[in-house]
């Protein structure tokens, strides 16, 4: 249904969707209007429901069976995925009532679009924030002298504590918990249980992401190679 809605409404674009991608023009390129008057190109910014909160790949598998050649990228430190003239990223919002949601959000340009257009998606691409109601700085938590928004703020290894670093660690949280949940049930549809665990783990019956057990005797028992925390530590997040 998602992909007959897509080829309908591709570019049927609400007025605010469009109005931002002329924002984004105008910002960037001031004399766009002047250098492309005759151009025809069309670039186009959707935003489709993810309520699974599947990862950016489980999701494009799920709702483009005949994708083309999809490579795993990130814009704002978040999940995307490249396929052709398509770029879709999983982004997570926050409502006022403090429930976090996901969305995908696609932007796309024309079949043989201008040297200039190309560029201009680009340019978007590298400048495209999400989450700007929270752009108060944190700290990185290993090293507190150094102020940060994005844990590619921070030293390798180290991560950031603002509110906008977490949201982004939350998406990934639910994006994985979801993914292990997509692979355990077809475990157990295969084998009639979910794994046991009985033996190769510190407590039977039980694993954490930062016990050896996790990627060692689960992934091995089901046979794929499990995601940890964006952390991974124990103690206070």
């Amino acid at each position: 249904m998602l992909q007959k809605i897509f080829r309908l409404n591709f570019f049927k674009i609400a007025p605010a969707i469009l109005c931002l991608v002329l924002f984004f023009i105008l910002y960037f390129f001031p004399n766009f209007g002047q250098a492309q008057s005759q151009s025809a190109d069309a670039i186009a910014i959707r935003v489709l429901p993810n309520q699974e909160h599947y990862n950016i790949s489980r999701w494009y598998a799920k709702n483009f069976t005949n994708a083309g050649s999809p490579q795993l990228t990130t814009v704002d430190g978040y999940e995307a995925i490249r396929d052709g003239r398509s770029v879709y990223v999983n982004v997570a919002n926050v409502s006022s009532a403090n429930v976090l949601f996901t969305n995908v959000y696609l932007i796309s340009f024309n079949q043989d679009a201008e040297d200039a257009t190309i560029d201009i998606v680009s340019k978007i691409l590298s400048k495209w924030k999400f989450n700007t109601n929270k752009t108060i700085n944190g700290l990185c938590r290993g090293d507190n002298t150094i102020s940060c928004l994005n844990d590619s703020d921070c030293p390798i290894n180290d991560y950031c504590t603002s509110a906008k670093a977490r949201i982004v660690r939350d998406t990934k949280r639910l994006s994985d918990i979801a993914e292990m949940k997509y692979l355990l049930n077809e475990y157990k549809d295969i084998n009639g249980a979910y794994p046991k665990l009985s033996s190769g783990t510190y407590v039977a019956n039980r694993t954490l992401s930062v016990w050896p057990s996790w990627r060692g005797t689960l992934s091995e028992e089901i046979k794929v190679a499990l995601p940890t925390d964006p952390v991974n530590k124990l103690g206070t997040p």
